[in-house]
């Protein structure tokens, strides 16, 4: 795979679509001109109450699910529910997909979702925009490249040869749900506490197995792979990348003043260092990235300091925003930056 190759030259069915001129290394820079995101768990509810819409602007006794920050302006109906349209309670050829604890989506779902990926218009292309479906189409290249599903290929490669032994998709599945903090009291989608599931809605429903979002891990494993990467790719005697690689991806690619970005990693500014998640101390060759509920795992390869904090603000509510308005992980990181200095003393 080149990095400035297109997508329809590995996945010949977009060859007609727009995404597939989608140079890998614009998505890999959040530059593509795709959305953001899509709630695509909206368009599989339906209303317990005749007449009532799933979503509506204003806030009232029957839309009293707010979503989102109060500037979003968008409440959720609360007498919606998982249509059996699409769910089942049972586990069944026809409806397969686990989403949560006694709740299975319908088979198609998955290729009904990445048809409208891959169909949506693209806008702004050339300007950055994080975007969640960016990395659903490169674990689609990867799997269709490489002939594998994301989760083995990645877990042969890496987290088995590595040693992390708690890193890995749908923990569920080997019985370890309780071992995972739980995620999010999903009022608006699942109607349960999700545990050992995908918290992310769309990896949800792509069976808890996604180019963006559903992996679980511990903080020492994290450790481990940070490691890896803050060594040039090299990890108890054995090469995992080419220094090169860690390298390229690790540089400042996208030349801008508030989110520089590194290839599919997270890179600071003068400007930006004083941000809501890194410490002001780093150098500004550190990199890493961020997890919506509030995880990080960043690497200053000029202090060789390896950070990782795996927090859940989203417990119980995911509208909790305290752990960017109180700066948590930035203060964490500059005290235990300040240690290590003093230990080199």
């Amino acid at each position: 795979m080149s990095l400035e190759g297109q997508l329809r030259k590995y996945i010949p069915e977009y060859d007609t679509a727009q995404v597939g001129k989608i140079k890998i290394v614009d998505l890999l820079l959040h530059q593509a001109g795709l959305r953001a995101a899509k709630a695509f768990y909206l368009q599989t509810l339906e209303s317990l109450k005749p007449g009532l819409g799933i979503t509506a602007r204003t806030f009232s006794d029957e839309y009293a699910l707010r979503m989102g920050k109060p500037s979003d302006r968008t409440n959720m109906n609360k007498h919606c529910i998982p249509s059996a349209l699409y769910y089942r309670h049972q586990r069944s050829a026809e409806f397969p997909i686990p989403v949560a604890e006694g709740l299975f989506g319908r088979a198609d779902l998955p290729d009904s979702m990445l048809y409208q990926v891959a169909h949506t218009p693209l806008k702004n292309a050339g300007l950055y925009r994080y975007s969640d479906w960016g990395f659903i189409l490169l674990q689609r290249l990867v799997e269709r490249t490489l002939k594998g599903r994301i989760d083995s290929l990645v877990a042969a490669s890496f987290y088995v040869p590595l040693g992390m032994r708690h890193t890995g998709y749908n923990p569920w599945e080997k019985g370890l749900a309780g071992q995972c903090a739980p995620s999010e009291n999903d009022i608006f989608f699942r109607k349960a506490v999700v545990q050992g599931y995908a918290h992310d809605m769309t990896a949800a429903m792509l069976g808890g197995i996604a180019g963006h979002a559903g992996l679980f891990s511990t903080a020492s494993d994290l450790a481990v792979l940070g490691q890896m990467l803050l060594s040039g790719g090299i990890y108890g005697g054995l090469r995992y990348l080419n220094d090169t690689t860690v390298r390229i991806f690790t540089q400042p690619l996208q030349v801008n003043e508030f989110t520089p970005r590194g290839l599919g990693f997270d890179k600071i500014s003068e400007r930006s260092r004083s941000s809501t998640f890194v410490a002001p101390s780093v150098s500004m060759a550190s990199y890493g990235h961020t997890g919506f509920t509030g995880t990080i795992l960043w690497i200053d390869p000029e202090a060789e300091f390896v950070f990782v904090l795996l927090g859940n603000r989203a417990f119980p509510d995911s509208n909790n925003l305290k752990i960017l308005s109180l700066r948590v992980r930035a203060q964490l990181m500059e005290v235990l930056y300040q240690a290590a200095k003093e230990l080199e003393r």
